[in-house]
């Protein structure tokens, strides 16, 4: 707890600032935007000093409103603010609120205003949350401990000689805290004193409020660019003067020594943080604010309820802490709460429990003295810019085609061109959007800004599960729908901060367990503003701004197929890469001009095949069932990429699933048309209820897209007129506002698909049923709806109560053919893969080079039936990575990975389950370049490198990829145990970390004579003994001597596996099914496996690895056998005595780590 002396922030604003810095790089983020200044804009500076503590006020505004008036207006604003503060919230002021409360006879109730509810209601959660940190209640036994070391040395109450000191001092620790000095019914707003000593002090939020009011109020004004400091706590919004976000450069704290010379004085050390601030705030807590300086020593102001004393300045351990919030007050609170916990680990886990909170944290920087360590909040699936920046600069610029202009080809365009790619994106219709532009639904994303402001609690947990869920039947790739999950966030961001489009709107759809499907707003109007539309419109508006001479967009204009080479791998194996497009282009006087455009790689983005009734139908060859059903699609969803793609051996997968979307309008006028519009998920979203023919509701409305329809086709009803089977729709007054009178309107007034009912009667007449069978249906749907569940359906969520109450709008609905949830298969990186025979524990690496894809023309992320507003958010998420890798596929460097120099990788996917043991996750990682081989041998291992609290971590580890893999490498890693474990388990696809390559066994393979070397030795047989994780190079050398031509070559492998307990084993199904499979090649490899604590059944070895053990089940000493330990020091050791005394061959006898490692 702060107490009201307390509040120099030592975060510095003034962009200008020059002078020597801790990161060189922090300096250049905060000038990086200082270059020209706009003539268009001004900008409006007031400072002061208000109660003692100095503020800085900076407003942009137009050049025409740069006038006396509007700074009045300012100053008035910042005024009211500032009195607010005092009158209300300062404890010094004999007249506010809170002296007035300090005032109160015990039990008298106080009726609190708006704002002391406010900052009550922020205090009290922080309070409960952090273990009693932040109590404005603490405030009597701050007052007698700063008394107490004034008068005697710096010392503490509890440490006094005097025992009545102590006793009384004790007393009021007891005592002093909200639940115990007040009784507070914030749902009231309602206060009052238990006990005639205790006091309020709000001087750890009161500036914090102060900020975030004016900001507020200056938004209310119309200014919307601006930044107000006051004493380090500070909110910017929109833009600065130079039109870029406001940044605020943080700077650390003074040496302890030198905190009774820095007192009242302006903040001078060098940065060592930069934060952006866009409608956000940040707020700074340091063990030297409002210093108490005592003949025994400098003290801070902050007091700690854990030690009961105030705290001391410190060398280890946190001595200041920044938090960034939506709200300056929270940012205030949290700050004095992380500061407190003395620890980095223990303030960064008190932080992560307000992630994902509405005014939580949203960024945070911890600084400690020792070792000038400075730790940074984790961001989730987040490459760092300046990583980023050197990964991008590893690359010459690429050309990149872009087939398909729908919103996955715009993203994937605009990724490529910021990666440095010169682009062309080609459509075969005469405007871009495609199937993109007609949606209507909306985008999903947990985790963002709008969820968080609505105290909306939602995780990667919840949505991976609705996701599987929703696509039982079909294959949901894991590593696709964590990619999916993880970049949610970052992509509703890309679109709402960076392309300018306000995706403010939540709706919770069907299948969903929590509102997560972001939309934008309706006009004042009312007018609808289509989702899918306005994406479309706003991304080739940013497009033509920032990157018109890098995309070239050419419409009416087909692709017909691709231009592929065969090569033949270094196993043998077959292989494809795609340099260019043949296309058919026309023009008014010339129609249908043949040509090619040669390319460094091309990225299918061309969607999927729900209308297409061409010669060569994917409709008719994979779902024939349903192929006559009417569509949602435009004419051009003929599923052109996945033809071109099949054509040249790219995988499929999930063709049969073809999604099913229950609310296809009916038009009554033309009820045969083969192409429906799509009635909204927000149709049933917002509360809409399904009749069919006989006046029954029959489905949960919000149920999955496919369960809905399938109820629908059951019902059996048949529209007059038409083959479509179809329900009743039906909307009240309320369902309808949720819906938007806006887009009703334009389904209803300009389509003509809905109409109007004024009461049950008139509702039963336009379906032709008796009214008391709809008014009885009604009334039940109210009661079950106002009970919450109702028993038929099992429907638990009424975003609307439908009654017999009118008026009514009604339309008819058929199940249409809406997505195709199959295509090609593609990696998380969104590398099309070839047509493989099965796929193993190490997933399809078997890319065609050059070739990517995503969007709807991709399979495996959608399962058996997709989730609404997931089709927009895989075509951003998948275009973005498919963009930045087709553009950095020309690599500067011929391999990835060297012992002399760090790179950057970016994590692909992670993997983890039982077939991998217990603790135990598979991290696979891109290298560089899609194109790239590591550069290692078999045997060889990796150092990788990133930072966790402030510290930087280095692990080593053995590849279990193989080094002629292209574009990828991975490792094997316990994440429950260790030093690294934290780090490791908190990392998600999108993180990158550093790589170089080490040392290790380095085993040549020598394929014309189908065999191994080690140190010039021809290695024919190989064996290997390993315990736990060490299995991970095992791995390596096996699946490299099982491929072609080593198989045909290589004698004998052999593999003693030890662990103590089944679930430590890992990879075990894999070894046991390459021993079955090795029967089929001229290498046989035997597998032996030990345990020390062997479950009920085992019938493999028990124990430890012992002398009988290698006798009995290992391959004998010969001239050509590599014996190869990996595992716990003692077990190698051990092994390597015993195989010594068996007379195996000392120089071929080897741990993995024997190699010296190159110097990290």
């Amino acid at each position: 707890m702060t107490d009201s002396h307390s509040g120099a922030s030592i975060v510095a604003v003034d962009s200008k600032a020059e002078g020597e810095v801790r990161h060189q790089l922090a300096t250049l983020a905060v000038q990086s935007s200082l270059a020209t200044v706009p003539d268009v804009r001004q900008l409006i500076v007031l400072s002061e000093i208000a109660y003692t503590v100095p503020y800085i006020l900076r407003v942009v505004v137009k050049n025409q409103d740069y006038t006396n008036e509007t700074k009045e207006k300012i100053e008035k604003i910042l005024r009211t603010g500032l009195e607010m503060c005092d009158s209300t919230l300062n404890s010094f002021n004999p007249k506010s609120e809170v002296s007035l409360i300090n005032n109160l006879p015990v039990n008298q109730v106080h009726q609190m205003s708006p704002i002391l509810v406010q900052v009550m209601e922020c205090v009290v959660s922080v309070f409960r949350s952090s273990g009693g940190a932040c109590d404005p209640a603490l405030s009597p036994a701050i007052y007698y401990a700063r008394k107490y070391a004034l008068e005697n040395a710096g010392g503490s109450p509890l440490n006094s000689p005097n025992t009545g000191i102590v006793q009384e001092f004790s007393e009021l620790l007891e005592t002093c805290n909200l639940n115990d000095s007040f009784s507070l019914n914030l749902k009231d707003g309602t206060i009052s004193k238990k006990l005639s000593h205790a006091r309020l002090d709000f001087g750890s939020v009161s500036k914090g409020f102060t900020v975030d009011y004016v900001i507020d109020e200056l938004m209310a004004a119309g200014f919307q660019d601006a930044l107000f400091d006051w004493g380090g706590d500070m909110k910017g919004i929109g833009r600065n003067l130079y039109n870029e976000v406001w940044r605020v450069g943080i700077v650390e704290p003074p040496k302890v020594e030198d905190i009774p010379k820095s007192v009242n004085k302006l903040p001078s050390g060098n940065y060592i943080r930069v934060m952006t601030l866009n409608n956000e705030a940040v707020a700074t807590s340091g063990d030297y604010g409002n210093p108490v300086i005592t003949t025994g020593g400098v003290l801070s102001g902050t007091f700690s309820l854990k030690i009961g004393k105030l705290i001391a300045p410190r060398v280890a351990g946190i001595a200041q802490v920044s938090v960034k919030s939506a709200s300056c007050m929270y940012a205030d609170a949290l700050s004095t709460a992380a500061l407190v916990k003395e620890h980095i680990s223990i303030a960064r886990q008190y932080l992560q429990t307000w992630t994902y909170l509405r005014n939580g944290t949203l960024d945070y920087c911890f600084y400690s003295r020792q070792e000038q360590i400075v730790a940074r909040m984790n961001q989730i699936a987040t490459e760092d810019d300046n990583m980023k920046a050197s990964r991008i600069g590893m690359s010459f610029p690429a050309r990149v085609i872009v087939v398909g202009g729908g919103l996955a080809g715009l993203c994937a365009a605009v990724e490529a061109a910021k990666c440095g790619a010169s682009v062309v994106l080609i459509e075969k219709e005469k405007m871009v959007g495609g199937n993109s532009a007609k949606a209507t639904s909306g985008i999903n994303g947990w985790g963002t800004q709008v969820q968080i402001q609505r105290n909306i609690p939602d995780g990667g947990k919840y949505f991976e599960r609705d996701t599987f869920l929703s696509g039982v039947g079909g294959t949901c790739d894991f590593g696709l729908v964590k990619t999916l999950s993880v970049k949610s966030r970052e992509a509703i961001h890309f679109l709402s901060s960076e392309i300018g489009i306000p995706l403010t709107t939540l709706f919770q759809l069907g299948g969903h367990s929590r509102p997560r499907t972001h939309r934008v707003p309706d006009k004042p109007d009312g007018t609808p503003v289509p989702v899918g539309f306005t994406i479309i419109q706003s991304i080739l508006k940013y497009i033509q701004s920032h990157f018109g001479s890098k995309i070239t967009i050419m419409t009416n204009t087909r692709v017909t197929g691709l231009i592929d080479s065969d090569f033949t791998d270094v196993d043998q194996t077959p292989r494809k890469k795609v340099k260019g497009v043949h296309y058919l282009t026309s023009f008014p006087e010339q129609p249908d001009v043949e040509g090619e455009l040669n390319a460094d790689s091309v990225i299918l983005t061309c969607g999927g095949f729900g209308n297409d009734h061409s010669g060569s139908s994917l409709l008719h060859e994979f779902a024939p069932k349903i192929e006559s059903m009417a569509t949602t699609n435009g004419p051009f969803a003929t599923g052109d990429g996945v033809k071109m793609a099949r054509a040249i051996g790219a995988g499929l997968i999930d063709m049969d699933k073809v999604q099913l979307h229950p609310t296809g309008f009916i038009d009554p006028k033309d009820p045969t048309h083969p192409t429906k519009y799509l009635g909204p998920e927000a149709l049933r979203g917002s509360g809409g209820i399904l009749l069919n023919v006989r006046g029954e509701r029959f489905v949960n409305e919000l149920g999955l897209r496919s369960v809905v329809s399938q109820a629908i086709i059951d019902q059996g009803s048949v529209y007059p007129g038409s083959e479509c089977r179809f329900a009743w729709c039906i909307l009240n007054k309320k369902a309808i506002e949720l819906f938007g009178f806006g887009q009703l309107g334009f389904y209803k007034d300009k389509i003509g698909l809905f109409r109007d009912c004024a009461n049950v009667s008139e509702l039963a007449a336009a379906m032709q049923i008796p009214e008391a069978v709809v008014a009885k249906t009604l009334t039940e749907y109210q009661s079950v709806a106002q009970e919450g569940r109702c028993p038929k359906t099992g429907k638990t969520v009424f975003p609307t109560i439908i009654g017999t109450e009118g008026p009514f709008v009604i339309a008819a609905i058929t199940p249409v053919i809406h997505y195709c949830m199959g295509g090609l298969v593609i990696s998380p990186s969104t590398e099309v893969q070839m047509e493989v025979s099965r796929k193993t524990v190490f997933g399809r690496n078997k890319p065609i080079l050059g070739l990517f894809a995503a969007g709807e023309v991709t399979g495996g992320v959608h399962g058996g039936n997709r989730l609404g507003g997931n089709s927009l958010l895989e075509c951003v998420v998948f275009g973005r990575i498919a963009g930045d890798r087709a553009a950095t596929v020309l690599q500067k460097q011929p391999v990835a990975l060297s012992t002399s120099d760090w790179t950057t990788v970016v994590l692909r996917e992670v993997r983890e389950g039982p077939q991998y043991g217990h603790g135990i996750r598979v991290f696979r990682f891109n290298l560089p370049g899609a194109w790239q081989k590591s550069g290692l041998s078999v045997g060889q291992y990796v150092a990788i490198k990133g930072e966790w609290d402030g510290r930087q971590l280095l692990g080593y580890y053995s590849p279990i990829t193989l080094p002629h893999d292209y574009g990828v490498i991975g490792i094997l890693a316990r994440v429950d145990k260790g030093t690294l474990s934290e780090w490791m388990s908190a990392m998600q696809p999108g993180a990158a970390v550093m790589m170089k390559a080490c040392g290790g066994l380095v085993i040549e393979r020598i394929p014309e004579k189908k065999c191994f070397s080690y140190h010039g030795q021809t290695i024919n047989k190989i064996g290997m003994i390993a315990g736990g994780t060490g299995v991970a190079p095992m791995v390596q050398i096996l699946r490299a001597a099982m491929k072609y031509p080593y198989s045909d070559g290589l004698h004998s492998l052999n593999l003693i596996y030890a662990a103590e307990e089944q679930e430590e084993l890992t990879f075990l199904e894999l070894l046991e099914s390459l021993k079955k499979d090795s029967g089929n090649h001229a290498c046989k490899f035997d597998l032996h496996v030990v345990l020390n604590n062997p479950p009920p059944g085992w019938t493999h070895g028990v124990g430890f690895i012992e002398t009988s053990t290698i006798r009995q089940n290992f391959t004998p000493p010969a001239p050509d056998l590599l014996t190869v330990i990996c595992g716990p020091p003692v077990m190698q050791r051990v092994v390597k005595q015993i195989l010594s005394a068996l007379n195996y061959p000392d120089h071929l006898v080897t741990t993995v780590d024997q190699v010296p490692q190159s110097k990290i």
